[in-house]
């Protein structure tokens, strides 16, 4: 009996001495290392430049020089081109995480010159017509998925139009003539949309709508088309694109819609 007693306690005292030297083993041994802190992710700013020809034919009703009446316009691409007298259309993005900054710029000098003969009546008609329509908003990206875009816009657009008249009438060796002119400018304010669906790294798809009136009475602007991305940087595309405003001032009527096929470049950093 006694030895049995002698037995358990020698086990139980074996027992402790090894558990205790487990721990102290346990003790020296280094511990586990935290988790490293999540890497920061900073947010920079993506900027891009476009450049872009639209090939807008032109319809609607304009009455731009007082006291000249009102006349309509149904004008293609091509007869637009012959009288074109200079023309620049751009758009840029600065875009910082969700929120963007947009415009878009086009501006349109026509020269068009009418003469013509009854008999001893020479008549020449000269005119020159300059525009400037400017687009202003702020965005934010409300979905931004792994190929699927959709941005939401607030913002101002403002026209400019000069516009000068000169009517010489030569009959024989004398020459009458009167020159007329008139300049509008107007704010509208608008809000948009825009669509991008990426299919792969090359090639996407977009679309652009805005919306609004103010000074006018209603405008409507509105993109649809393809690209295709050549690397990170450049990018081209071509669509379609519809833009109608009804402005109304007294005896000046600018009642347009301008249509046609548009074709750009983009470069992107």
């Amino acid at each position: 009996m006694r030895v049995m007693k002698f037995a358990t306690a020698l086990a139980g005292a074996s027992l402790g001495s090894f558990a205790c030297s487990v721990a102290a083993r346990a003790a020296d041994l280094p511990s586990a290392a935290p988790p490293p802190p999540p890497v920061p992710i900073f947010t920079t700013w993506e900027f891009r430049a476009t450049a872009y020809v639209w090939a807008s034919g032109v319809k609607g009703v304009l009455a731009t020089v007082p006291p000249l009446p009102a006349i309509s316009v149904d004008a293609s691409f091509g007869d637009v081109l012959k009288n074109l007298g200079g023309s620049l259309m751009g758009s840029f993005e600065a875009k910082y995480g969700r929120f963007i900054l947009f415009n878009d710029i086009m501006y349109t000098k026509l020269k068009p010159g009418v003469s013509r003969a009854r008999g001893p009546l020479a008549v020449s008609v000269n005119i020159e017509s300059s525009s400037l329509v400017g687009l202003a908003a702020a965005g934010y990206r409300v979905i931004d998925g792994g190929q699927f875009t959709l941005d939401v816009f607030a913002g101002v657009r403002g026209f400019y139009m000069d516009n000068d008249v000169s009517v010489r009438v030569a009959a024989g060796p004398f020459l009458r003539g009167q020159t007329f002119g008139e300049t509008k400018s107007w704010l509208d304010a608008v809000g948009g949309v825009r669509m991008s669906y990426q299919f792969d790294e090359q090639w996407f798809a977009a679309a652009i709508g805005f919306a609004g009136g103010g000074a006018s009475k209603y405008q409507w602007d509105i993109y649809g088309g393809a690209g295709y991305s050549f690397n990170l940087n450049w990018a081209a595309f071509a669509g379609y694109r519809a833009f109608k405003v009804n402005y109304q001032d007294s005896g000046f009527i600018y009642d347009i819609l301008q249509h046609g096929p548009l074709f750009g470049v983009q470069y992107r950093w």
